[in-house]
């Protein structure tokens, strides 16, 4: 089958200049909806952010990395100063700790103190919902205008990255690598000043989580395509390439612009990637699998995309093609990067969505259309009061299990044990569940975790002690007695076999139990 011409795609694909931007397509489908025009293309543009609020209305707190943050913003809120060591833990106290998520910490725990759990999760839905919005935004300029080619994208975008939308720190990537995301779409289609945006983006970025490792990825690959097709034509640097230069190398100084600099980003990556517990033990950092969710998902929307690609015989920009193997690959290494492939692979797979097929070519492409407007006031109706009854202020209310009422996710997090925890008083050294650890830290700050999610934080030898002893393996005693502990509390199916070990001891007595929790103390 022959490759589209331009005169082809001209004819049935608005270029990506020629496409409205999402901001003035957004007011066009508020002002149908408010002169009872609403029509199905509206649909498809508002599905995106109402349905990602709505969604994560109910989001509850998990442990892992969410207390341990809290705790860091309050302090650094109190004291008017960043950490620079341990305080939390008795195993590691005092050694040398810089995290690179201070700011997103100080505003979580504004957030938590202006408006408790409930405003921290809303916020949450909010960040999230931005970031999916921009690159919708960012979708729809590729696509041409075809609104349903970029919503469509986007929840592909979401589906890859919703295994990864526990509220924390990383929360912030969503919204800032969907700034990136819009501002490489919107230079490539109109060129200007705006790429000069992601210099001040960066140095924010960079004091707010480490996703912006694979951020400055995805912005090398633009600069470096864009270099590759001016070596191909034989050209100088172009008047769109030489900015673009000059403001990826101002990036990689932005990232400097942090309490440690470049060095405590260095030391901060070096760590995870040399860690062989990162590795092999901690779930989000092992590659992805078939047999996972996340994995299945993967497959099957690279697959659909590719298929697409191929009977479409769709062009993609360069930076596309090189910034999709790139973090496709990493995705392979470890599904963290998932999240971060679907959104920057939002925007060629809207394109792919968005190009008539060949056997169809003779005819325009299928648009969505206006539809039943009673319908679609129906369907946004019936959306915007779940959106509604999906507030975070509204869940005590809702006709809910009640287990799913609570803000925090309570089979994972000792609520109740933490506070026996904290009554047995002063000079405790507890062995803790490494979830666990995250919320004693917040919910007992006057008892130090033996560990933690800070998984960088502590050696391989004091993770290996952890398993060993959390797996109730010979010699387990004498490993807690070296390290002076006094009490454990773990999970009941996590550590099982550690727990059945310390009932045959005999040395420890049972303080609290519940169906998750067992709190043991030496006396």
């Amino acid at each position: 089958m022959p490759d589209h011409t331009d005169e082809q795609v001209a004819r049935y694909l608005p270029t990506p200049q020629d496409g409205p931007g999402w901001w003035t397509r957004f007011q066009a489908a508020l002002g149908h909806l408010v002169t009872g025009k609403l029509s199905l293309d509206d649909l498809w543009l508002l599905v995106v952010p109402l349905g990602m609020i709505m969604l994560l209305g109910l989001e509850q707190i998990r442990p892992h990395d969410f207390w341990w943050h809290l705790r860091s913003g309050q302090i650094i809120v109190e004291n008017g100063s960043l950490l620079r060591a341990d305080l939390f833990s008795f195993t590691r106290y005092g050694s040398s700790y810089t995290t690179q998520y201070w700011l997103a910490e100080v505003v979580l725990y504004l957030l938590y103190r202006l408006g408790g759990l409930p405003l921290v999760i809303f916020c949450h839905a909010i960040l999230i919902a931005c970031g999916y919005v921009l690159v919708e935004a960012a979708s729809l300029r590729l696509a041409g205008g075809d609104v349903r080619a970029a919503a469509l994208a986007t929840v592909a975008a979401m589906a890859l990255g919703m295994m990864n939308w526990t509220v924390r720190p990383q929360s912030f990537s969503f919204l800032l690598f969907g700034v990136l995301v819009w501002i490489l779409e919107t230079h490539r289609a109109r060129g200007g000043r705006v790429i000069w945006a992601v210099v001040p983006l960066f140095a924010l970025w960079s004091n707010m989580h480490a996703v912006y490792a694979f951020g400055i990825a995805l912005l090398a690959v633009y600069v470096l395509s864009h270099l590759f097709a001016d070596y191909v034509q034989h050209r100088s640097l172009g008047q769109q390439t030489r900015p673009l230069l000059g403001a990826g190398v101002a990036s990689l100084f932005a990232l400097s612009l942090n309490p440690g600099g470049l060095r405590a980003i260095a030391a901060y990556l070096s760590s995870l990637l040399q860690s062989s517990v990162v590795q092999n033990s901690i779930i989000e950092w092992q590659p992805l699998s078939i047999r996972e969710t996340d994995g299945q998902v993967f497959v099957v929307t690279v697959v659909l995309f590719l298929l697409l690609a191929f009977h479409r015989r769709v062009s993609l920009p360069l930076y596309l093609v090189a910034g999709m193997l790139l973090l496709g690959i990493l995705s392979l290494y470890t599904r963290r990067v998932s999240p971060w492939f679907g959104m920057a692979a939002a925007p060629a797979f809207a394109l792919v969505l968005a190009t008539p097929a060949n056997w169809f070519y003779q005819k325009t492409p299928f648009r969505s259309g206006g539809g039943s407007r009673l319908f679609n006031y129906l369907f946004v109706g019936a959306l915007t009061l779940l959106l509604v009854a999906r507030l975070p202020w509204l869940r005590p209310y809702l006709p809910l299990p009640p287990e799913k009422r609570s803000y925090i996710a309570g089979t994972e997090t000792p609520v109740q044990a933490a506070v026996a925890l904290c009554r047995l008083g002063p000079g405790l050294r507890p062995f803790n569940n490494m979830v666990y650890g995250s919320y004693l830290i917040w919910a007992c700050p006057e008892v130090p975790v033996f560990i933690d999610p800070r998984v960088e934080l502590y050696p391989d030898r004091i993770w290996y002690d952890y398993f060993l002893v959390g797996s109730g393996q010979f010699g387990w005693e004498k490993v807690l007695a070296g390290y002076g502990v006094n009490a454990i509390i773990v999970d009941k199916v996590e550590q099982g076999i550690l727990i059945a070990a310390v009932r045959a001891s005999g040395n420890w007595q049972l303080i609290y139990e519940d169906d998750h929790t067992a709190l043991y103390h030496l006396p």
